[in-house]
Order: structure tokens, then C-alpha cells, then sequence
């Protein structure tokens, strides 16, 4: 009978213990883990409502074709690509939860851009222009570069942070991985199917006074 140390036994409970530690729950536990999930979800939800909104806006205030219609929603994309690629130098040097807050300002304020916002008429009239609504667009594909890139470190470094002690992991880092995987493509799906399905309605229950 081979004798076993007692630093495989420890090395074995810890094993044990990062197995247990390493569970959806446990990162979304965590507040910048949760905030991470639903940033995620929430600005996948404010993209994907233009699906619904915005081929009866250019078709009935604008006369534009499909055609012409489909070019308008390759702005978004656009936009995203133009950052994407330096995204992760901007996180390097910038704390990732406030610019995931700023972005949400600028998704919002380019919302009012692409109604134009009625809500705003009063003290701010903002004519019904595709020169507001491209830059609107544009700006909305930018900002969700940190909605969507920046969220995945919101939600693993706080959860490595925790289970990290003395140099020593008491997580399963590849069954993190695994995890983490499976809650941004959760994530992801959920504001992908909540947007369209929530503007319809939205524009059902306010019909044309709808701007957005």
C-alpha cells in the first residue's frame, strides 16, 4: 500500500475545494460579477433594439429603400470595429466598470439622436435628421465595445481576486474558463432575444409617438 504525504493530501483537498468553489453561483455571487453579466446583457438588449425600430423609422420618415435601409444598420458595426481592436489598451489603463458606466451614458445619449427624442423636445429640439441618426449609430457601436469586451474581465477578476490566497488558487482555473464561457454566451443571448421582442412592444403600446 503506497503511502500517501500529507502534502497530497492537502494538494488533493484543494483540488476538491477549488472544484466546489468554481460554480456559476460563485460569480455571479460576487457585485462586479453580476454587474458584469448584466451590463452584458442589458447592452446587447439596447444593440439589437434598432432590429425592430429602425427599418420603419427610415421607411416611413424617410422613403428609404430596403436596400438603402440595410446600409444604416451596418453603422452599428462599424463602429464597433473601429475600437474592438483597441479596446483591451483602453482596459489596460482605464478602470473597466466606469467605462462600462460611461458607456451606457453614451449608448443613451445616442438613443435621443436616433428618435429624435421627444422627451427632449421641449428644451432641446433635436430635428428628425439621418445626420443625427449616423453619428448616433456610430457612437452606439463604440460604446458597446465596453458593454460587451470589458464585461468578461468584470466578472472573472473579482472572482480571482477572491479565490486567490498566498499566490495559492482555490479555484479550478479551467472549469472557470468553462463557466465563464457559458455565462457571456448566456448573457449575450439573452439581450440578443430580449431586444427586438421588447421594442415591438414597445411600439405596439406607443404606436407612433415611439422614438427611439
Amino acid at each position: 500500500m503506497r503511502y500517501v504525504s500529507d502534502s497530497e493530501i492537502e494538494k488533493r483537498d484543494l483540488k476538491i475545494q477549488a472544484q466546489k468553489n468554481t460554480t456559476y453561483w460563485a460569480l455571479l455571487a460576487n457585485t462586479r460579477g453580476f454587474f458584469g453579466f448584466l451590463s452584458l446583457t442589458l447592452g446587447l438588449v439596447l444593440w439589437t433594439k434598432i432590429d425592430t425600430t429602425l427599418e420603419p423609422k427610415l421607411r416611413e420618415d424617410f422613403g428609404y429603400s430596403p436596400s438603402i435601409v440595410s446600409l444604416f444598420y451596418t453603422i452599428q458595426f462599424v463602429g464597433y470595429l473601429v475600437l474592438s481592436p483597441f479596446c483591451h489598451k483602453i482596459l489596460e489603463k482605464a478602470d473597466g466598470t466606469l467605462l462600462t458606466f460611461l458607456a451606457f451614458v453614451v449608448i443613451g445619449f445616442s438613443s435621443f439622436l436616433i428618435g429624435p427624442s421627444e422627451l427632449l423636445a421641449e428644451f432641446i429640439p433635436i430635428p428628425n435628421s439621418i445626420f443625427l441618426m449616423i453619428p448616433g449609430l456610430f457612437l452606439t457601436g463604440i460604446a458597446t465595445n465596453f458593454t460587451t469586451i470589458s464585461t468578461y474581465g468584470e466578472m472573472y477578476e473579482p472572482f480571482v481576486d477572491l479565490h486567490t490566497k498566498n499566490g495559492i488558487l482555490t479555484y479550478d482555473n479551467e472549469k472557470l474558463g468553462d463557466i465563464l464561457a457559458g455565462l457571456y454566451n448566456g448573457g449575450y443571448s439573452i439581450g440578443v432575444i430580449i431586444g427586438p421582442f421588447s421594442a415591438s412592444y414597445i411600439m405596439i403600446w406607443l404606436g407612433d409617438s415611439f422614438r427611439l
